[in-house]
């Protein structure tokens, strides 16, 4: 409902009023983002594709999924990404742990060449009694050594991309 369907009447005694200019709900692809490495707490995005189209004003937006008030965001529709990203914050019920596997550590020397393998485990846990979307981050170590090689072994389902980030 927007502002032009509603009368209002706004005092003259110099106080601050709050006025809904408008009122909608809007339809978003969500998406659970992960970099256990920094945080293992799980954030829940709301993508919005072809935003355009809803004529948004640039100012503070409140924020309300599955009928609960998260907070407010900013949002700008200068910004020139076709698709809206909207950060909804953590999602308690993804639970996730990254560890050191010290078991599989290997350490060899051969021929004066020593090698180290190091094994990290990233455990995940949906909570919830639905399937959800997630992607996870995390690093492979870079070397500016020449002598120096990292090479990774298993990667499991996850990508490499350029800047040395695995994206499962």
């Amino acid at each position: 409902m927007c502002i032009r369907d509603r009368p209002y009447s706004i005092k003259s005694d110099g106080k601050e009023v709050l006025i809904i200019v408008n009122d909608q709900e809007v339809a978003a692809d969500y998406k659970h983002y992960i970099v256990p490495k920094l945080d293992t707490k799980a954030y829940l995005m709301a993508t919005v594709p072809n935003w355009e189209s809803m004529n948004l004003l640039a100012g503070k937006a409140n924020l309300y999924f599955a009928k609960s008030y998260l907070g407010n965001t900013v949002l700008d529709p200068s910004t020139l990404d076709d698709t809206l990203a909207i950060d909804l914050g953590v999602d308690r019920a993804i639970f996730c742990k990254r560890t050191k596997v010290k078991d599989a550590d290997k350490c060899k020397v051969i021929g004066g060449k020593r090698t180290q393998q190091i094994t990290i485990e990233i455990v995940l846990k949906n909570n919830k009694n639905t399937e959800v979307a997630i992607e996870i981050e995390d690093q492979v170590p870079v070397t500016k050594n020449e002598e120096i090689e990292i090479a990774i072994n298993d990667k499991g389902k996850g990508e490499l991309d350029c800047f040395f980030f695995l994206r499962f």
